[in-house]
């Protein structure tokens, strides 16, 4: 333990030391970066260097041309290019632009490069004709420019020099009296320096000549002695230097500034024979090749300590570009150095940290001079440093500490953790007054192991209440007490959890809360407010992780976020446009920013993860980043660690100590103020799809600035360059298109590909931003034009509206003339119409009364008849001797007579009223009354289903109304009659009467199977069935329910229905109200006009069990109609034993629990509950059931219907109606063919089995269907069926004796019976001779003999 707290105290002295000799801060920073054949240099030599207007780099290697966008290297050499050769000495731009390459010694020669189109020329194809008057041959040193673009070439043979402008063309000028000459500068004043030799003395001179070879003035060299040239620039931009040596005398370096005048010095490495000497930033940086140094002597960088196999012996040329970067051409490849000016002051920094991270700063306060720093790293504890000496000393006590801040009495609140034991994590946590010496004072406050955790944040609101900002939470805290409390918020219960990182009051007084949950306005002790993603209106923020608040001058708040940028939140806007979110596209390189800071001159300075990033507030863009680079003391700074001093200092704590600057330092003229970097196009080319080649279109595309991409460009490529040379890598490219992208895109790389782009006009506007978060100088905006296609031009379009004008024209100019012959037809046809109508008008109202006189007489017609049945019958039933069966059977005659008359007159009134209308005949009528004498005839029909018909009356029973008794009568007969019919049995039907204003409504309620829902819009169609598969035969003529809207309108009303299937319906009828006076309403008759019901004596109702007669053969009747089934009790023989059900499913119900089954099943076919198809199938379905021969008595006669009854297995069918004969020989037969199957069955040998039932039936259908095909040939017979079913004639006889109970004779004449009654019945034939051809029998007579004993009646009576 002890050998612990040791190296503890040796590492904080190291420490301390480590921080006092880091205070005083660099004044510049120097880095290198050198380029070889890895990066892209054709060659290691780099014999010269030249930046061009447009800002790119070019290099003169031994390996050709290279032109360097911070990227990438172009190269121009003499195989691909045509380059005069490959090494390349010197490089020199013209007036026009062009890159003019060189090469000096034995093999000199020069080649023009355009930079745009990058094509080479040779000089002599370049100038043709000019060319031979010009020796290239007695250049021996590069071109130099003078201010207008000029190039002046030195030629030391002629003693002169010829210049070259592209509007000029070539001149030449001799110097007199000179030789050995050499150019050394052109200076701004259009003046040139040379070095030569005077002819008259031999003595060497450093002179300075105007352009036409005066000379201005001389300097002559050391006697004996000579010049060397010294590549390099000086203070003054028209200044150089040069050396000067003598025999007798010491190397000497002369400084020639801009007025001429000399200054002479020494080498300051005269040993190391340097050929470069610069002066940089005022002369406050020495530039002598391979050392950089400060004019103090002290040394910023050694290059052949960065790069080993550098010495002075290798440089080759010198060059300071635009942006204040050195370049130096080497033997070993291009040296690139950056020099920066340093304004930062690092503390508490270690240079040698271990990974780069020394001590992890956190809370911070400057106050009278001192800063106060907490850490948490290293068991560190608090620093305090006098920013005036740069003294730092470690204050006694913590081990770790995060929060400070200021007291209202001068001292200052911290806190700090000591861990008692290795157990503990948190340790204890203190929180105590210090004095701005240091001094703790006033009690400690003492929480070991808090619930919260450690404290992020500590703000004094008054002298008995400070608010802590907890890791989970926020506590308050009393100082005159000594009570601290954890604050909770049933509102707002995340606060509980989440970390507070700081606090602050604004200008009007309110307190505000960041955390990781949103910002809170806390007040009166607790949390009022929430603002974070969540929130509406002007309670919501993009970003909820909030680690600092700044409010501006403006009253604009500025939101630093933990990864979402940078918030401005401006609160006097209107909800929805209060906040702007600062991030990538805006300069930002990190989305998380620590705090935010303004200075004097209005802009934000942000601690991020990646540097320190500057905003200007106004643009809302970053317009720098500090990095590592530059003099800070770690990219990535940490949350609460940062503060702003009393002068404006900033200090702002990372990883590795604090980072102090003035930001007053970084607007003062200097180094670090250099222009921002260009954004140029480096290659444009087009893809033409028919040719598939890409096309240099760059010149055109920089000449424009616009390009018109045709239908054949597939796809165009431009490439740009940021020509920023530091971390070019790390540079970003946005780019927009107005009309296609909604917002800037980002690219990964300076290359844009476009394709498919709509018709039209559209600006391209590209921006870059460098690594250090400046954007580039320029923006790069071209116009790029899509044609549209032929016929979407506007020539194109106007000129087929030319044409279709004048074909327009030409056809409404043909169209009036046919116009005005059509209106001469038409009078004349008009005319003729005219008499034709006055025709037919005569003949309608002919038609009109040949159409009533025809009512008159088809109701006389048809109630004639029905008179003359319903008269007789009534006259008979008033016979007391009638026997018991005849008067129940004309009991049931009388009956279905006025249910037919009934019929009638509902087709007839139907008729008329859409003839004619009808007539209201409205009476006062007591509705109570009314309502209930309509239900009373219908009372005796429920009972017969066990239905109970009930009267819900809701108006007062004295009501009275003017109603037409008759027409309502009809209304509610018919929805009585269909929820009867529909209603199950022991179910209920309600009808409901309700008083509403003006008028009062009548529902019919039922709770039957519903109508569903595609078929209830129809209902009230005339003569309309239900079309659905699913959907039972149950009859109706579909008039009943048409003819009662029919009515309902008629009087005023309206009447609708509402269903659920499976639920039931309900009709509902609404009619006027109008009111009248009981004493004048008339009495309720019943004569004529309510349906006559007359009980059936010995008819079993439906829901009681089945009647049974002890007779030989059992029948089992299925039948609805109460009627009928006393009828075929009265006809069928006393040895027939009935049972008789009302529908499908009491007969299923039947056979299940009957003891023995029936011999024959009779049914209808159109029944409630379960038809007759569905009693077949569950018959057909069943084993047991299957033998039992099935008649079907049907009023469909449609071959449709018999097809399907034939196809699922019927024995025989009979359509009504029918007589008493016919039925009882159909049943004999299909009894005896029943008998006969059965004694074949059992004559069977025992190995002998029936087939499956399912096989069975499909064969039979199969040899039904091949006989049928067949029947109208006279010859076929049995062999020719067995044939065509593929078996012996004897199985054949077998099978159809098994599965049909008959001989194959007997089979083949069943059919040929079976077609001839359908054939008859459909009308087809006129003659029974020509029906027996059709079914394969020889004669009419024959078939009529046959007919009659198969069906009981003369096939005559059909045709």
């Amino acid at each position: 333990m002890i050998r612990m707290w040791a190296l503890r105290l040796l590492m904080l002295f190291l420490l301390a030391f480590c921080f006092c000799t880091e205070a005083a801060a660099q004044q510049y920073r120097a880095f290198a970066h050198r380029y070889g054949i890895e990066e892209g240099l054709p060659h290691r030599q780099v014999n010269g260097i030249l930046q061009d207007r447009r800002n790119f780099i070019w290099a003169a290697t031994n390996g050709g041309v290279a032109r360097f966008d911070g990227r990438k290297f172009k190269v121009f050499n003499q195989l691909e290019d045509g380059l005069g050769g490959d090494r390349v000495t010197w490089l020199a731009e013209d007036a026009g632009g062009n890159i003019w390459a060189g090469c000096e010694g034995s093999d000199r020669w020069v080649s023009i490069i355009n930079p745009v189109s990058d094509v080479v020329t040779s000089f002599q194809r370049f100038f043709k004709d000019q060319a031979g008057s010009v020796a290239v041959g007695n250049w021996m040193q590069a071109p130099q420019p003078l201010a207008d673009g000029t190039l002046l070439i030195w030629d030391s043979e002629a003693n002169g020099f010829f210049t070259y402008h592209p509007e000029n063309g070539w001149r030449f000028r001799r110097i007199e009296n000179i030789r050995d000459s050499k150019l050394v500068r052109i200076t701004s004043r259009q003046t040139i320096w040379c070095v030569y030799q005077d002819v008259r003395s031999t003595q060497y001179v450093l002179a300075e000549l105007a352009l036409d070879g005066r000379e201005i003035r001389k300097y002559p060299a050391h006697p004996g002695g000579d010049f060397g040239l010294l590549k390099g620039t000086a203070a003054d931009p028209d200044g150089f230097f040069i050396f000067a040596t003598g025999k007798t005398s010491a190397r000497e370096r002369w400084e020639i500034d801009g007025q001429g005048r000399r200054t002479v010095s020494a080498p300051r490495y005269p040993q190391m024979a340097s050929f470069q000497y610069a002066k940089v930033d005022k002369g406050e940086v020495i530039v002598e090749f391979p050392f950089i140094y400060h004019r103090t002597g002290d040394l910023l960088l050694d290059l052949s300590q960065e790069f080993p196999d550098l010495d002075p012996w290798q440089y080759s040329d010198f060059l300071i570009d635009r942006s204040g970067n050195i370049w130096f051409a080497t033997k070993f490849g291009l040296v690139l150095v950056e020099l920066r000016k340093n304004y930062f002051q690092r503390l508490l920094h270690d240079e040698h940290a271990s990974g780069g991270r020394g001590l992890a700063c956190r809370g911070m306060l400057e106050l009278n001079g001192q800063l106060f720093v907490n850490t948490e790293s290293n068991f560190s504890g608090r620093f305090l440093t006098d920013l005036n000496t740069g003294v730092t000393q470690r204050l006694p006590g913590a081990e770790t500490a995060l929060a400070i801040a200021p007291g209202a009495d001068g001292n200052i609140w911290t806190e700090w953790r000591l861990k008692e034991n290795e157990e503990q994590h948190w340790g204890t946590v203190l929180l105590q007054k210090i004095t701005p010496q240091g001094v703790p004072t006033g009690p400690q406050y003492r929480m070991i192991n808090p619930e919260g955790g450690f404290i992020w944040s500590i703000f004094e609101e008054k002298a008995d209440r400070v608010l802590l900002g907890l890791a989970k939470g926020l506590m308050v805290l009393n100082p005159l007490t000594g009570e601290a409390a954890r604050l909770s918020n049933a509102r707002f219960p995340e606060v509980e959890h989440a970390p507070f990182y700081f606090i602050k009051r604004d200008r009007a007084g309110r307190i505000w809360v960041c955390s990781s949950q949103g910002v809170y306005l806390f007040h009166n002790g607790g949390i009022t407010d929430r603002f974070w993603p969540g929130g509406q209106g002007d309670h919501y923020l993009p970003y909820e992780n909030i680690l600092h608040l700044y409010e501006d001058a403006e009253g604009i708040f500025w939101l630093a976020t933990a990864g979402g940028g940078l918030i401005r939140w401006d609160r006097k806007a209107a909800a929805g446009r209060q906040t702007q979110v600062i991030f990538r596209k805006n300069g930002l390189l990190n989305g998380v920013v620590y705090a935010t800071y303004e200075d004097r001159h209005g802009h934000l300075w942000l601690p991020t993860d990646i540097g320190i990033a500057q905003l200007d507030k106004k643009a809302l863009h970053v317009r720098r980043t500090w990095v590592k680079a530059d003099g800070i003391t770690h990219n990535e700074f940490n949350r609460i660690s940062h503060c702003q001093g009393t002068d404006g200092s900033l200090y702002f704590g990372g990883l590795n100590g604090v980072t102090a600057f003035q930001p007053d330092n970084f607007y003062k003229s200097g180094l670090q103020q250099k222009e921002p970097a260009l954004l140029v196009a480096s290659a444009f080319q087009v893809l033409y799809g028919n040719s598939g080649q890409l096309e240099n279109r760059l010149p055109e595309l920089l000449a424009s600035h616009t390009f018109t991409m045709y239908p054949d460009h597939r796809y165009l490529q431009l490439e740009f360059a940021l020509l920023e040379y530091i971390a070019s890598d790390r540079a970003t490219y946005f780019w927009q298109i107005d009309g296609v992208t909604e917002d800037w895109e980002l690219l990964n790389e300076p290359v844009l590909r476009l394709s498919g782009l709509p018709y039209g006009r559209h600006k391209l506007i590209l921006r870059a931003q460098a690594s250090n978060g400046v954007w580039a100088k320029n923006d790069l905006q071209y116009t790029l034009i899509i044609p549209p296609p032929v016929y979407l031009r506007g020539w194109f379009i106007s000129l087929v509206i030319a044409f279709m004008a004048i074909g327009i024209w030409s056809w409404l100019s043909w169209r009036i003339r046919r116009h005005r012959e059509e209106q001469e037809r038409l009078e004349q046809e008009v005319e003729r119409q005219t008499a034709t109508i006055r025709l037919q008008t005569e003949e309608l109202e002919q038609l009109d009364q040949l159409k009533s006189r025809f009512f008159a007489n088809v109701s006389h017609e048809l109630r004639t008849p029905l008179t003359l049945l319903r008269g007789p019958i009534e006259y008979a039933l008033n016979d007391t001797g009638l026997g018991k069966q005849s008067r129940t059977l004309l009991y049931a005659a009388q009956r279905n007579t006025v249910h037919l008359q009934n019929l009638v007159n509902e087709i007839l009134d139907l008729s008329k009223l859409r003839a004619t209308g009808l007539d209201l005949k409205q009476e006062p009528t007591v509705l109570y009354d009314f309502v209930e004498e309509t239900l009373s005839p219908f009372q005796s029909q429920a009972q017969n289903k066990a239905i109970a018909l009930q009267l819900d009356y809701r108006p007062e029973p004295s009501w009275t109304l003017a109603l037409d008794r008759q027409k309502l009568f009809k209304i509610i007969g018919n929805l009585l009659s269909n929820a009867l019919k529909y209603a199950p049995n022991g179910s209920a039907v309600v009808v409901q009467v309700e008083q509403l204003p003006g008028n009062f409504v009548l529902r019919v309620r039922d709770e039957g199977p519903g109508i569903h829902p595609d078929d209830l819009p129809h209902i009230f169609e005339l003569y309309y069935q239900s079309k659905r598969p699913e959907s039972k035969a149950e009859g109706g003529t579909g008039i009943g329910l048409a003819l009662a809207r029919e009515l309902a309108q008629a009087m005023g009303g309206s009447l609708w229905a509402e269903s659920t299937p499976g639920s039931g319906s309900t009709f509902s009828l609404t009619l006027p109200a109008q009111e009248r006076s009981p004493e004048n309403a008339a009495p309720t008759a019943r004569s004529g006009q309510y349906p006559v019901n007359f009980d059936l004596p010995e008819v079993s109702p439906a829901s009681a069990a089945p009647t049974e007669h002890v007779v030989a053969a059992r029948l089992l009747v299925v039948e609805d109609n109460p009627d009928l089934q006393t009828f075929l009790r009265a006809i069928l023989p006393l040895e027939y034993h009935l049972t008789v059900v009302d529908n499908g499913r009491a007969a299923l119900e039947h056979l299940t629990v009957a003891e023995r089954m029936p011999d024959l099943i009779l049914s209808d076919l159109m029944m409630p509950e379960m038809d007759g198809f569905e009693l077949l199938e569950a018959l057909r379905n069943s084993d047991s059931w299957r033998p039992i021969p099935l008649i079907l008595l049907t009023a469909l006669a449609g071959s449709d219907d018999r097809l399907r009854a034939f196809r699922v297995g019927i024995d025989d069918y009979i359509t009504k109606p029918f007589s008493a004969e016919e039925l009882i020989v159909r049943i004999e037969n299909a009894l005896r063919n029943q008998a006969a199957r059965r004694e074949w069955m059992e004559s069977l040998p025992e190995e002998v089995s029936e087939p499956g039932e399912s096989a069975a039936d499909d064969w039979l259908l199969l040899l039904r269907e091949t006989a049928r095909q067949n029947l109208g040939n006279p010859q076929f017979n049995i062999d020719d069926l067995a044939e065509r079913m593929g078996i012996s004639r004897k199985t054949l006889y077998r099978q159809i004796r098994i599965r049909a109970g008959l001989s194959a004779n007997q089979f083949i004449q069943e059919l040929r019976l079976l077609q001839a009654r359908e054939l008859i019945d459909s009308g087809q034939y006129q003659t029974l001779r020509q029906v027996a051809e059709a079914v394969g029998l020889r004669s009419g007579d024959y078939l009529s003999r046959l007919y009659r004993e198969r069906f009981g009646k003369s096939p005559a009576t059909g045709l």
